[in-house]
């Protein structure tokens, strides 16, 4: 696969955005720039693939059902499939007690 030129505010010419390896928690993270995301049309919260190339480099994409999601998931779609006894109700949280607007 060859690297797309990008052409942006926080990647330079050639394509290559140094960053660093960071520890969090038990695991690794890459920070990628903010700018950087929303050009790529990633969130967070998004599914990434990331593949290690034989070359030793990782190609990270967004993947194929989060890129394309153009809505919030609704409560009926979470539970598709559910077959549990769970019933939405309301509860009752008793009188406001700070300046909260009932």
């Amino acid at each position: 696969m060859m690297a797309q030129t990008m052409q942006r505010q926080d990647v330079p010419k050639e394509g290559v955005l140094h960053t660093h390896l960071s520890a969090w928690g038990a695991s690794q993270g890459l920070r990628i720039p903010k700018t950087v995301c929303s050009q790529m049309g990633i969130h967070i919260g998004d599914e990434l693939l990331v593949t290690l190339q034989d070359d030793g480099s990782l190609v990270i994409r967004p993947s194929h059902e989060s890129f394309h999601r153009t809505r919030r998931t609704t409560i009926g779609e979470l539970f598709e499939g559910y077959a549990g006894d769970y019933r939405p109700h309301e509860l009752e949280w008793g009188e406001p007690v700070g300046k909260e607007v009932w």
